[in-house]
């Protein structure tokens, strides 16, 4: 039997909404797209709430917990702060969060060696097409993005502690930042992204009305979909010369996907 994974985006402080996602939808593996603080009219008490069940979440050995652009402000400080970031939520995140929670984080994770996990999504103009001429040799072309990611989030990080901005971290033009394309947790889904042949994407980050699909075709155009039910096939999943790409985050209801290592499903929270 194969193994099911659950992919929960943006948090936003409702984690017991994911949590009763994850009892109804009794998944092998939990992975959450990242932006667990900040929302609309935060309290304090919300705040050490999300803190509270973060430090437990991620403690749990079957839960991958990506970062958002909305934690990397309270993670690394002022040159990567987002909207809804305030000085008030830091004292609280800084008293409360247990000490080594963010190092459990990731920035991306590959599930089934199928699908490339991140917030925001990997935009082309972020990967050099040396790296792209691999599409053929998965294994290889997998390889080679994961060491490059590794290599220029480092970067990124190094680049925050000094007040600088590096792309891997920031946003694009589309939500005014000042690189050409948002990166791996701010890259807009609406505005900007575009797929990479080859690799197919599951992000949140940009709130969409219906789950989002977006496909590149062997012949470089750009379809898109937003219903709640579509399911790739195999065929397109291991075609190097496409790509299948879905924004889960969703206005009002909090929307999931589940994979079981052959089709992809969506739930949504109202339907619970």
């Amino acid at each position: 039997m194969n193994k099911t994974t659950l992919i929960i985006p943006d948090i936003h402080h409702k984690w017991a909404q994911a949590e009763k996602i994850i009892s109804a939808v009794g998944a092998d593996e939990i992975i959450f797209l990242g932006d667990y603080f900040d929302d609309f009219n935060d309290t304090p008490e919300m705040v050490t709430d999300t803190c509270d069940w973060l430090g437990e979440s991620v403690n749990k050995p079957n839960r991958i917990h990506l970062f958002g652009n909305h934690d990397q402000s309270y993670a690394y400080g002022k040159s990567l702060r987002c909207s809804g970031y305030e000085q008030w939520k830091q004292f609280i995140v800084d008293d409360n969060l247990p000490k080594g929670v963010w190092n459990k984080l990731v920035w991306y994770h590959w599930l089934d060696n199928r699908w490339l996990l991140t917030h925001a999504g990997l935009h082309r103009l972020n990967l050099p097409v040396s790296i792209i001429d691999f599409k053929n040799d998965r294994p290889t072309y997998i390889k080679k993005i994961s060491d490059y990611l590794d290599e220029h989030i480092a970067i990124g990080l190094r680049k925050a502690a000094n007040n600088e901005t590096y792309w891997t971290h920031n946003a694009g033009r589309a939500r005014w930042g000042q690189e050409r394309v948002g990166g791996i947790t701010w890259c807009d889904y609406n505005v900007e992204f575009y797929p990479i042949a080859g690799i197919n994407q599951i992000v949140g980050h940009t709130p969409q009305n219906h789950v989002r699909w977006c496909r590149l075709t062997d012949d470089g155009k750009i379809l898109h979909h937003q219903f709640d039910e579509w399911t790739p096939t195999p065929e397109q999943l291991d075609n190097s010369d496409i790509s299948t790409n879905i924004d889960l985050d969703s206005k009002g209801s909090m929307r999931w996907g589940v994979w079981d290592g052959k089709t992809f499903t969506v739930g949504n929270y109202i339907n619970l």
